[in-house]
């Protein structure tokens, strides 16, 4: 068996060592599994949106966009 990195990452420390285009494609990363896990959140399906939408309520299956 291997010993392995016991090391996490925190976004404080990928800011400090990652390139910033590295850095803000590593958020992007986090927010597009946060929003594929959440089953309160989607996508916008208007086409170059890039926002999510929150169900309004517990039995609601309706949500507003930002964009509109």
């Amino acid at each position: 068996m291997q010993d392995g990195c016991k090391e996490k990452f925190t976004r404080e420390k990928m800011e400090v060592v990652c390139p910033e285009h590295i850095f803000r494609k590593y958020l992007k990363f986090n927010e597009n599994i946060d929003v594929e896990r959440n089953p309160n959140l989607k996508w916008c399906p208007k086409v170059g949106c890039n926002k999510y939408v929150q169900k309004q309520g517990m039995f609601s299956r309706t949500a507003t966009c930002a964009c509109g």
